[in-house]
């Protein structure tokens, strides 16, 4: 089953395919890309297998396209405005025009470089990804992950124009949980920003999606883009930054704890330290607080153990959020579908860190 969902961004929209062996019509969708189908750059991951790269090369080149193939590196050294720049160097190698198309296949470090890429060359060509992890899955339609600068990281991004995404759901499907952590906790928090019955409903979906059942794969990630799509067309301002939920408590960690954990834990983190400050900032239902919690549980994301002073962590929260605003806000729930900026109080701040942490001192102690 092939699911077509069109993702409305405001002005432009993407295609969004999903399913069980959808690259296998790759050629179909992407001759509707452009107009007159001639040159296409093929970024692609290292590492992704050569059945992959097959099926995407020959079919750009079965939908008219004359390709260019480029690799790129598995690891975060993608995610750069130098590695872009390179990028645009192959470009003018292949004549790459605003009338071509620029493709991804790989992870979000890819998707995302490509995006950027795209958006700048001759004032914007168009863009294909072909996500094969469980997170691009979630996200490479409606946002990328910021680009670092040799003196700076993730300090370079924008909303992307993405005309197509092509999800095959038998590249990840057989992933183990570790891989597919990361998208999980990114659907969940997509849950918490869409609607009520979306987080309702999520619940719902999970033992489909632990039995590896299709259509719950198909469900949740197309919830996914409803979300995210809403986010970018919102007319609140304190709205359009509900990507962040969870994001700074993430980095913070990241940034105290080093590699300990995986960024999918961090993240996971994220968003149980945040809705515990949304409970005091805004009235979040605990309901909602423990809701969240579980569902965390049910997908096999537990909670981590560690020994971080207080005054360490939060110096590292503020020292995250002042690197990207010049406010110390934060993302957080006022419920289930709604969430906003929100300033949090020193004194608030201090006494639910100190009570997260030592939560987490004492999962240490058993």
């Amino acid at each position: 089953m092939i699911r077509r969902q069109l993702v409305n961004l405001g002005g432009f929209g993407c295609d969004y395919r999903i399913g069980c062996g959808a690259l296998g019509d790759f050629s179909r969708f992407a001759s509707n890309v452009v107009t007159t189908p001639k040159r296409a750059v093929l970024v692609i991951e290292a590492g992704t297998s050569d059945s992959t790269f097959t099926l995407v090369n020959r079919g750009l080149i079965d939908a008219g396209f004359r390709v260019y193939t480029m690799q790129l590196a598995a690891d975060d050294s993608v995610c750069t405005v130098d590695c872009a720049l390179r990028i645009q160097e192959f470009c003018a190698e292949s004549q790459l025009t605003c009338d071509d198309v620029i493709v991804s296949v790989g992870g979000m470090n890819v998707a995302s470089v490509v995006d950027y890429v795209a958006m700048s060359w001759c004032g914007g060509c168009a863009c294909a990804h072909v996500p094969t992890t469980f997170d691009a899955m979630c996200l490479a339609a409606t946002r990328m992950r910021p680009l670092g600068l040799s003196s700076a990281h993730g300090l370079v991004s924008f909303h992307p124009h993405v005309s197509l995404v092509v999800c095959d759901l038998d590249l990840v499907m057989g992933q183990s949980a570790d891989d597919k952590m990361l998208g999980l906790v990114y659907l969940i928090a997509a849950a918490m920003t869409e609607s009520t019955r979306s987080w309702e409903n999520f619940a719902k979906k999970i033992p489909g999606y632990l039995a590896g059942e299709e259509v719950a794969y198909i469900d949740m990630l197309g919830m996914a883009q409803t979300a995210w799509s809403g986010v970018l067309k919102a007319s609140n301002p304190s709205a359009r930054k509900a990507f962040n939920y969870g994001q700074p408590t993430a980095r913070a960690l990241a940034a105290c704890l080093g590699d300990s954990f995986a960024p999918a834990q961090y993240l996971a983190e994220g968003l149980r330290f945040e809705a515990r400050l949304a409970h005091e900032v805004f009235g979040l239902d605990l309901d909602t607080v423990f809701d969240q919690d579980d569902r965390l549980n049910d997908l096999g994301i537990e909670e981590i153990a560690f020994d971080l002073d207080a005054d360490v962590f939060i110096a590292a929260l503020k020292r995250e959020a002042y690197r990207l605003a010049n406010r110390f806000m934060l993302s957080i729930p006022k419920a289930s579908g709604t969430i906003r900026l929100a300033t949090v109080d020193d004194d608030v701040l201090e006494r639910h860190a100190k009570a997260y942490l030592s939560s987490r001192v004492d999962l240490i102690n058993g």
